[in-house]
């Protein structure tokens, strides 16, 4: 063992022969960190995913809850109407889990893929005119892109 890393040793094998195997092994550990980020980015990207799912739910069983523009109801401003039971649905859960999708989708920008940063930015103009639509009584908005809801779901 104590001749392996002698100057002899090395002359015999030859500098190549030493350089070659240091390479090999800066590869194997270059690609073993690889791996490692992937499998915790892999890993990272699932919690984030069963992170929003709940308020994906929630604001979709509160969307099939909207009563149809032609019930008059819809129209009607009583407190007990089923319009402005779903208005206030909206306003106080919704917009406030689109908020918080927005913000979970912001801190983890950086492990999203290409395609899912334009559904991200589709989906934060589509919160922007629904805010807008719905406080500011707009007239129009962007439908809400359904792609958006496999973001981070690998």
């Amino acid at each position: 063992m104590g001749e392996l890393f002698s100057i002899k040793h090395i002359l015999n094998v030859g500098l190549s022969g030493w350089i070659g195997v240091l390479i090999g092994f800066v590869i194997t550990f270059l690609f073993w960190l690889f791996r490692k980020f992937q499998n915790r980015k892999s890993v990272q990207r699932k919690f984030i995913y069963k992170q929003l799912q709940p308020l994906w739910q929630q604001n979709n069983e509160i969307f099939l809850d909207k009563p149809s523009k032609s019930d008059p109801d819809y129209y009607d401003l009583s407190s007990e109407s089923k319009g402005q039971i779903w208005r206030s649905r909206v306003n106080q859960i919704m917009i406030p889990n689109h908020d918080k999708i927005i913000s979970i989708c912001k801190k983890n920008y950086t492990l999203m893929t290409a395609s899912e940063v334009a559904d991200f930015k589709e989906y934060e103009d589509h919160v922007a005119s629904f805010k807008s639509y719905h406080e500011q009584k707009t007239q129009t908005w962007k439908y809400f892109p359904n792609q958006i809801t496999n973001i981070f779901k690998d």
